[in-house]
């Protein structure tokens, strides 16, 4: 927790929802899986929980600007306003929190969407 001007931060940490394996067609910023909505259900559960309980009515989403993790926010700052609607959030997305560079694909022959990694 940190004191800036005054006010009392709180951090909750959210990994973003799971992608799809779809290296060959996305690269490495594929969109999201279908069907996830038992998460984002928890998630935004645990977001307003923690709100009453600090007695907060902002939460800002601060994620990195890869597709999975914005489409992440977006959905659960949906689920949250679905169910909360006097909480003020915000979307910032913020290109200093990336993925560290893996370099360029390099598929083996053969390699489609979702198949297993080949053996070494």
């Amino acid at each position: 927790m940190e004191r800036l001007l005054g006010l009392k931060k709180e951090i909750i940490g959210v990994r973003h929802l799971e992608d799809q394996d779809a290296l060959m067609t996305y690269g490495f910023d594929p969109p999201l899986k279908e069907g996830q909505e038992a998460i984002t259900n928890e998630i935004a559960d645990k977001i307003i929980e923690d709100c009453k309980r600090l007695t907060k009515d902002r939460v800002d989403f601060i994620f990195s600007t890869q597709k999975r993790t914005s489409d992440t926010a977006i959905l659960v700052k949906n689920k949250v306003l679905s169910r909360e609607k006097n909480l003020n959030i915000s979307l910032q997305p913020d290109s200093r929190l990336t993925d560290l560079n893996q370099g360029k694909l390099i598929f083996p022959e053969g390699y489609k969407d979702g198949d297993p990694d080949p053996e070494i």
